[in-house]
């Protein structure tokens, strides 16, 4: 694999700061579900967490290109 440039790379502090944002989003949507849509209150959260555990999957592979983190 080669070395990705310095410029290129990913901002840690970004990335936990997307995160947090993302985790407050999910447990906010959890503990508000009866102010949401049924279909918004259904998936939610579970969306949320999805999303947060590739958001913290990419900053630990923060140096492997977006492409090859997306492929299957």
């Amino acid at each position: 694999m080669r070395a990705v440039p310095r410029e290129k790379r990913r901002l840690p502090l970004l990335w936990l700061a997307m995160i947090a944002l993302v985790a407050v989003l999910a447990i906010g949507s959890r503990r508000f579900a009866s102010h949401l849509p049924g279909f918004v209150a259904a998936y939610a959260g579970d969306t949320l967490w999805a999303t947060a555990a590739f958001l913290g999957i990419g900053l630990v592979l923060s140096t492997t290109p977006l492409a090859w983190s997306w492929s299957g």
